[in-house]
């Protein structure tokens, strides 16, 4: 796909788009149960705690994802490059 053509950067949002809210919804939820949950655990001095290693990583989705939402919008707006620069840093450093 060209990184330029805007008639395949706005197709790819029909699917895109609903990907990155799934994911974020699903960070979300999925912080709210075990997180909050863990973190409850450990306040009453429970005497086992289920540290999962997915949780650290679910912090971090909400913000790739509403990264990636914001990049797909620019991307599918004509505009200039300044305006992408900075986000798109966040998914490709150089």
């Amino acid at each position: 796909m060209d990184k330029r053509n805007l008639t395949e950067i706005r197709k790819s949002l029909i699917w895109s788009i609903p990907l990155f809210l799934l994911l974020l919804t699903m960070s979300i939820w999925s912080i709210l149960y075990s997180l909050y949950q863990t973190v409850d655990d450990l306040n009453k001095l429970a005497p086992s705690v289920r540290i999962t290693p997915f949780v650290p990583i679910a912090l971090c989705v909400p913000i790739i994802s509403i990264t990636g939402i914001i990049i797909a919008i620019q991307k599918s707006v004509p505009c200039t490059e300044d305006a992408i620069k900075i986000p798109t840093r966040i998914f490709y450093p150089p």
